[in-house]
C-alpha cells in the first residue's frame, strides 16, 4: 500500500463567518436556523449539531475532528464510540459542503460514484419542469417601506388592523345574505375580453397579496430585499421575499406575515363587493362578482388551505412548530413503506412527535393535491377548448405530475440503493413483501364502484301527447281550456277548411251522378256499357270516402285519457293552421316523459331500462322511480330545450352564440315514469340520478386520466 493510501483523508470544513444565526423553539427543543445572506437560503440543524460544526477546523481529518470534540464537547460526545462520532463528521462536513456553508471551495467527498439510471432519470425530469418554475428579482424596496413607514406611521398601528377586520366581517355578514343573487355564470367565461379583464385584475389582486406580506412583515421590525416576477406553468405572477422572518423566534410575528397575505385580498374582496353591491347590472358589475371570488373563495381554497404549500402551509407549520411539515410527512411514509418492504432489522422502528398528525397530513395533502391537478386542469381544457388552445392545459396536467412524481422516484431510488446491499435470502423476502403488495393494489384497482349520473332533466309531453292536425284551415272552435281533464275520443277543436267541405259535396254529386248512370243501363238494357258505369259508380265511391276522411280529420280529437297543459289554447281561434302542426298538447293520465341531456362517456353508460330516480324541482320533497325508455341518441342543438341550458338553471353550458360549449353534451336519453302528482306538469325541470351498475376503479380512474387527454372520445 502506498504512503498516500495511508495518509488520513483531510475533510474538514469550517463554517462562513457571515453565515446568520437564530435560536428557535421547536417540538422537539431548541434548534438553530441558519440564513446565508448571499444566496437567501435557510438551514435548521439542532442544537448540538450546531457545536460541533462550529469546533469543526479546515483541513482535518476525520479522527483529528473526533479528538476534538471528545475535548471541547465531552457532554455531546462521551457516550458516542469512536467509529460512529467518526461517521458523524464526514456526515456533517458532506452536508456543509453541499450546502454551500463551507469557507473553502466545495469539493466532493471520497470517490464519486457513477450516476444510475434512475438517478439520470430525475435529474432529466428537473430539467424539463425548470423552465416552467422561474423567478427573478426586480427591486429592493426596504427603503421605500421605511421612508413610506416614517411618512405614514399609521400603517403599522394595530387601530387599522381592527378597521380593516371589522370591514371584512361587515361585508361578510352582508355578502351572505345576497349569496342567493351571486350566480356565476359559465357562458361569461366564453368570451375573451371577460377572461382578459378577468386575468389583469387577478394579476392586480396577486399584487395586493404581496403587499400585504411587505406592510406587515416591515411593521413588525423585518427586511424585505426582493420584490420580482415568478413563472409558473405559463402564469406570471409577483412575489416578495419575507423570507428574514424565518429567523425571528416569535412564532406568532411569522404567522401574521403568512397570514397577511390572503387577508390583504379579503380586504380587496371587501371594496369589491361593495362595488357589485353599488354598481348597476353590466359588465362591470360581473367583473366586481368574479373578482371578488378570485379574492375571497379562491384565496381561501387554495392559499390559506395548509394542505398546499402556500400561506396556509406555514400558519399551520409555525403553529404546531413543525417546519418542513410536507417533507417530514413524506420522510414518515417512506420510512413506513421502507420498514414494510426491508424489514424491522434493517428499518427498526423510531418514535415519531405527532407521527398519527403527520402520517395524515401527508395523505390528506398528497389526495387533495391530486385532486387539485385534475380539477384545473379539467377546468382549463374546457376554458381553452373553444379557441383549440386545449395542448396548454396538456403541458400543465404533464408539468405538474413531475413535480409531484419526483419524490417518489427519490423514495424508490434510495430504496433500490439498499435493496442491493441485502443478502439473497433478505432479497427474497423483499421480494415477498413486494408481491403482496402489488397483489394488493390489485385487488384494490378491481374493487367496483358504483357509476351514477345525475343531470338536469326537463319534463316534455310524450309524443302520444302532441296532437298535430291532419289538415289545413283555420281554427274555428277551440273547447277545452288549459288544464281540463279530457277522455279518449273527445272532441277538442274545429278546423275550417272550406276547400274540403266543397269537395266533399262534389264527392257526393259524383257518386249520386254514378248511380244514376248504372240504373239507367240497367233499365236500358244496354249490357256493353255496364263495366264502364260500375268503374265510374266505384271511382266516385272511393272519391267520396276519402273526402268524407278529410273532412273528418278537421274535427280533433283526444288520442288518450289527460289534461291540456297547452297555455291559452282558445287564443289559436281564427289562426291558419298547416298540415301537420301542432294544435295541442296533453299530458297523459299517470305517465311522464324526462328529457335528459348527457355527455359522450355517461352515453357509454347508460343502458336502456337503466333505473331511475327524478326529484322535481317544483316538490323537493318527492322522489320518484322509472327507467330510461331507450338508448341514448345524439343530441341537436335545436332540440335542447332552455330549461336544461345553465342560463336557465340546467347544467348545459352554452357560449355567446346559445352553442353547446365545448361538445361536452353530445346526446340525451328520456326516462318514464308513471306518478299522478300534481305537481308534474311539462316544462318543469328535476335532478334526474340514473344507476348505471358498477365498474372498476383501475377502469374509472383510466378513464378519467384519458378524458383528461382527450383520448377517450368516439364518434
Amino acid at each position: 500500500m502506498s504512503e498516500s493510501a495511508k495518509a488520513p483523508q483531510r475533510i474538514g470544513i469550517a463554517l462562513r463567518s457571515d453565515l446568520q444565526v437564530s435560536h428557535q423553539q421547536r417540538e422537539r427543543g431548541t434548534v438553530v436556523v441558519i440564513k446565508d445572506p448571499l444566496r437567501l437560503r435557510f438551514f435548521e440543524m439542532g442544537q448540538d449539531e450546531y457545536a460541533l460544526a462550529c469546533r469543526i477546523r479546515a483541513g482535518a481529518s476525520a479522527e483529528e475532528i473526533e479528538a476534538d470534540w471528545r475535548l471541547s464537547l465531552p457532554e455531546i460526545c462521551r457516550e458516542t464510540p469512536p467509529e460512529a462520532l467518526r461517521r458523524r463528521a464526514e456526515a456533517l462536513c458532506r452536508q456543509i459542503r453541499q450546502f454551500g456553508l463551507g469557507r473553502v471551495d466545495p469539493r466532493p467527498l471520497g470517490v464519486r460514484l457513477p450516476p444510475t439510471w434512475l438517478g439520470w432519470f430525475t435529474q432529466m425530469l428537473r430539467r424539463v419542469v425548470r423552465p416552467l418554475f422561474w423567478r427573478s428579482g426586480i427591486y429592493d424596496p426596504d427603503r421605500f417601506l421605511e421612508s413610506l413607514f416614517l411618512r405614514q406611521p399609521w400603517l403599522g398601528s394595530a387601530a387599522l388592523v381592527w378597521v380593516l377586520a371589522g370591514l371584512v366581517a361587515v361585508s361578510a355578514a352582508a355578502a351572505v345574505t345576497r349569496v342567493g343573487d351571486m350566480t356565476l355564470h359559465p357562458e361569461w367565461f366564453t368570451q375573451w375580453e371577460n377572461l382578459g379583464a378577468l386575468y389583469l385584475g387577478m394579476l392586480v389582486l396577486k399584487g395586493v397579496h404581496e403587499t400585504g406580506h411587505a406592510l406587515v412583515c416591515k411593521a413588525l421590525g423585518g427586511a424585505v430585499h426582493e420584490v420580482g416576477v415568478q413563472w409558473a406553468v405559463f402564469h406570471p405572477t409577483f412575489y416578495v421575499d419575507v423570507s428574514e422572518t424565518w429567523m425571528w423566534p416569535d412564532r406568532r410575528r411569522r404567522i401574521a406575515v403568512a397570514a397577511a397575505g390572503f387577508g390583504a385580498e379579503l380586504v380587496a374582496a371587501s371594496f369589491l363587493f361593495w362595488g357589485w353591491v353599488l354598481l348597476a347590472p353590466g359588465f362591470l358589475r360581473d367583473l366586481c362578482l368574479h373578482w371578488m371570488f378570485a379574492a375571497s373563495v379562491m384565496a381561501l381554497l387554495f392559499n390559506a388551505n395548509p394542505l398546499m404549500r402556500y400561506d396556509g402551509y406555514h400558519i399551520l407549520s409555525d403553529w404546531v412548530r413543525m417546519p418542513k411539515l410536507r417533507q417530514k410527512a413524506y420522510a414518515l411514509w417512506a420510512r413506513v413503506l421502507q420498514r414494510f418492504l426491508l424489514g424491522s432489522r434493517l428499518v427498526p422502528r423510531v418514535r415519531q412527535p405527532k407521527g398519527l398528525f403527520l402520517g395524515a397530513y401527508g395523505l390528506l395533502s398528497t389526495l387533495y393535491l391530486g385532486w387539485v391537478v385534475l380539477v384545473v386542469g379539467r377546468m382549463l381544457k374546457n376554458l381553452f377548448a373553444p379557441a383549440g388552445l386545449e395542448p396548454v392545459a396538456h403541458v400543465f396536467l404533464v408539468s405538474w405530475v413531475f413535480t409531484l412524481f419526483l419524490p417518489f422516484l427519490a423514495f424508490v431510488g434510495h430504496t433500490w440503493a439498499q435493496v442491493k446491499t441485502l443478502e439473497r435470502g433478505q432479497k427474497k423476502r423483499v421480494a415477498l413483501r413486494v408481491g403482496v403488495g402489488v397483489l394488493a393494489m390489485a385487488l384494490l384497482l378491481w374493487a367496483p364502484l358504483p357509476v351514477t349520473v345525475e343531470r338536469q332533466g326537463v319534463l316534455e309531453v310524450p309524443s302520444e301527447g302532441v296532437i298535430r292536425t291532419a289538415q289545413s284551415g283555420f281554427v274555428s272552435e277551440i273547447r277545452v281550456s288549459e288544464g281540463d281533464w279530457v277522455r279518449k275520443g273527445q272532441t277538442l277543436a274545429l278546423i275550417e277548411n272550406r276547400g274540403l267541405r266543397l269537395a266533399f259535396s262534389h264527392a257526393q254529386i259524383e257518386l249520386s251522378a254514378a248511380e244514376v248512370g248504372v240504373r239507367a243501363v240497367l233499365a236500358s238494357q244496354a249490357f256493353g256499357e255496364l263495366d264502364q258505369e260500375r268503374r265510374r259508380f266505384e271511382e266516385a265511391r272511393i272519391r267520396l270516402a276519402d273526402a268524407q276522411r278529410r273532412v273528418e280529420q278537421l274535427q280533433i280529437v283526444s288520442p288518450c285519457d289527460g289534461r291540456i297543459v297547452t297555455r291559452r289554447p282558445r287564443r289559436q281561434t281564427g289562426r291558419l293552421i298547416r298540415e301537420g302542426e301542432e294544435v295541442l298538447s296533453l299530458a297523459p293520465r299517470g305517465r311522464h316523459q324526462v328529457l335528459l341531456p348527457l355527455t359522450e362517456k355517461e352515453a357509454r353508460s347508460v343502458a336502456s331500462l337503466a333505473p331511475a330516480r327524478f326529484r322535481p324541482t317544483a316538490s323537493p320533497g318527492s322522489l320518484l322511480f322509472g327507467q330510461i325508455s331507450s338508448p341514448p341518441l345524439r343530441l341537436a342543438e335545436a332540440v335542447l330545450p332552455p330549461a336544461l341550458s345553465s342560463l336557465g338553471g340546467g347544467d348545459v353550458v352554452l357560449d355567446a352564440r346559445g352553442r353547446i360549449l365545448g361538445g361536452e353534451v353530445s346526446h340525451f336519453s328520456r326516462v318514464v315514469f308513471e306518478s299522478d302528482h300534481p305537481a308534474l306538469r311539462p316544462g318543469g325541470t328535476g335532478r334526474v340520478r340514473l344507476e348505471c351498475g358498477f365498474l372498476p376503479a383501475g377502469r374509472w380512474l383510466s378513464q378519467v386520466l384519458l378524458e383528461f387527454l382527450d383520448l377517450d372520445r368516439r364518434i
